[in-house]
């Protein structure tokens, strides 16, 4: 039995005309080994530089700058580009420590949107919905149903349909049912 080639063909080339795919599998497959290859030590080799580069500075900051350091006189441009050991030593030294106070601010409430005047929790279901409060004449809640099923199960003698359709105001013939 033969594989008909056309059929084939043509998933291939289904497969590889699509962009997204072509382009995921390529950044897999190509990209990414390329990109993590050595990647613990050139990650080290930057680390360890002794003089990290500055960051970029937008043009006008920079103007200000030369502006600034051209007003100087010469001693002080010279100041500037020494390493001031001394300074570097107290920069060292110097330990912060502050703690957040939460600042007291009054929430002002406005009559367009009042604050809600029930703030107690409300408790999850316990069967997945809310129970009603009323129940009509010949029927109960989930919750009084899993009752007479499992009072009937635990004791069949006692809880009998009669006595259950009685207790629960429910019809003779679905308590009936139980047995």
């Amino acid at each position: 039995m033969s594989i008909p080639t056309k059929c084939v063909c043509v998933t291939w080339c289904n497969i590889f005309s699509m962009g997204k795919v072509v382009s995921v599998l390529s950044k897999r497959v190509f990209v990414k080994p390329v990109k993590d290859y050595n990647l613990e030590q050139r990650a080290f080799k930057e680390i360890s530089k002794e003089k990290r580069p500055v960051a970029p500075r937008h043009e006008s900051t920079t103007a200000l700058i030369d502006e600034m350091v051209h007003a100087q006189s010469a001693e002080t441009k010279r100041k500037l580009e020494v390493k001031d050991d001394l300074l570097l030593e107290r920069l060292r030294d110097v330990y912060v420590t502050s703690q957040d106070v939460m600042p007291k601010q009054q929430i002002k409430s406005s009559p367009n949107r009042p604050l809600p005047a029930d703030r107690t929790m409300h408790v999850d279901p316990e069967y997945g919905y809310f129970e009603p409060r009323n129940v009509p004449y010949g029927k109960i809640t989930l919750k009084d149903a899993v009752q007479v099923i499992s009072k009937h199960q635990e004791n069949p003698d006692m809880w009998t349909p009669q006595r259950l359709s009685r207790e629960y105001r429910l019809d003779l013939g679905l308590t009936g049912e139980l047995e």
